[in-house]
């Protein structure tokens, strides 16, 4: 099968004395084009800070020089959704949650 794997993981931190799930279906775009999706998912404790991960499967041949070349830019955009268990659910779509540049070893 073969392929690119891009793991990625960010900090969430939450103020609120409320802890909460966060779900987030996610696309990886590179020179725009949407090439890969995963979705991430963890608790977010209240007055904490909490690492979600997620894991990106790319075909090479779709991602084409971007990836080939070892480095590039990447963004990550998605509808994050928040569960506060019992409560209520708030989602919200992002056109950019986070990007960055990525090297290929």
């Amino acid at each position: 099968a073969g392929g690119a794997v891009l793991d990625l993981g960010f900090e969430v931190t939450n103020p609120s004395p409320i802890g909460y799930r966060l779900v987030a279906p996610l696309n990886l775009l590179i020179g725009g084009q949407v090439l890969a999706k995963a979705e991430a998912g963890g608790v977010v404790p209240a007055k904490g800070k909490g690492i979600i991960s997620t894991r990106f499967q790319l075909d090479p041949l779709a991602a084409g020089r971007a990836v080939i070349g070892g480095r590039f830019d990447f963004q990550v955009s998605g509808t994050p959704l928040l569960e506060v268990p019992g409560l209520q659910s708030y989602s919200f779509p992002l056109s950019v949650f986070f990007g960055g540049t990525a090297t290929r070893p």
